[in-house]
């Protein structure tokens, strides 16, 4: 159970943890790390994690009432991504925003249980059996409660429903079928994936070389020293599968450039290499580096978790691809 806010005093109010801003309430400083932990200690037992906060919700206009619930998605990135490692973990469940929803993300089925005490005056009823869990909502017989839901001014109704099936459902208490395709990056758009860092270096879509496709992503240093580009693979390995990676790379003749996975685990303020991708570099030829991990080489205390390209010089990559084996 993840807790998010502070208590103030014997006599004083709970005021949620801001994070050091005003209009977003948050988990406080190494709750995901400790959350990171804890689920490496059990990867096997079908696991509901359950918090006062959202977890993931669906936006978009309520297939159900026509409500209007936002632009895109709402969900704490790293929380959902540190849950999706974890192949155990079946479904999360949360109040806080007072309305009814459920969602999927990446096969957890993701429970919002709206208010009790006010509109819409609902709770869930939850069976557990040794192989799922069957819920369903509930709303209070004493009626009287309820009047704001009906009034003109508040007009509340939607509250009650807002996606198809969120009224009752099942959760299979067994291991999610985690995500295959890792990476799967040619480079074929106009701007730069988000997924994609680089230090000590400039790197844009260029058009001139390519592997595959129209484009590549062309890295240059920006001074003497040895400069990085990496991929963002942070909690997207299933911790119990070998992993492969193979990339591309166009060097020019005085390049030189080098491939790697590494790691952070917590509590160590070091970081560690996971696999080195290896391959030869023949100037002025497209070149595959290659790696494999093997099954439980991962640790599930593992974070900030990338594949990097280390370079000095010039070059062009194309074909990035990871995928989980199992």
């Amino acid at each position: 159970m993840l807790d998010g806010s502070h208590w103030y005093g014997k006599d004083a109010p709970v005021q949620g943890f801001r994070g050091g801003k005003a209009d977003k309430t948050t988990y406080r400083e190494g709750m995901i790390d400790w959350l990171r932990a804890t689920l490496a200690t059990d990867t096997g037992t079908p696991t509901i994690v359950i918090s006062h906060y959202e977890f993931f919700l669906n936006r978009g206009v309520s297939p159900v009432s026509g409500y209007d619930l936002g632009k895109g998605s709402s969900m704490d990135k790293k929380l959902m991504t540190t849950l999706a490692a974890a192949p155990n973990v079946v479904a999360t469940m949360n109040g806080h925003m007072h309305y009814n929803a459920v969602g999927n993300y990446q096969g957890i089925t993701s429970i919002q249980t709206p208010a009790f005490v006010e509109w819409p005056n609902a709770y869930r009823v939850c069976r557990v059996y040794p192989d799922r869990i069957e819920w369903e909502v509930r709303q209070m017989s004493n009626r009287g409660l309820i009047r704001e839901g009906v009034v003109k001014e508040k007009a509340l109704l939607w509250m009650l429903s807002t996606t198809n099936d969120d009224l009752a459902g099942t959760v299979k208490l067994a291991p999610r079928t985690p995500v295959t395709t890792v990476i799967d990056e040619d480079f074929e758009g106009s701007t730069l994936p988000r997924s994609v860092f680089g230090y000590r270096v400039s790197r844009e879509i260029d058009t001139t070389r390519a592997h595959s496709g129209k484009s590549s992503l062309r890295v240059k240093t920006t001074g003497k020293d040895w400069g990085t580009v990496g991929f963002d693979l942070d909690q997207l390995m299933d911790f119990s599968a070998a992993g492969e990676i193979s990339l591309w790379v166009y060097a020019e003749p005085a390049a030189r450039v080098s491939a790697y996975v590494s790691a952070q685990v917590i509590g160590n303020k070091d970081r560690h290499t996971v696999a080195r991708v290896a391959g030869k570099i023949e100037p002025g030829k497209w070149c595959q580096l290659k790696a494999q991990i093997p099954a439980g080489y991962w640790r599930m205390d593992e974070k900030d978790v990338r594949l990097v390209v280390r370079t000095h010089g010039e070059c062009w990559i194309d074909s990035v691809k990871m995928r989980a084996v199992r």
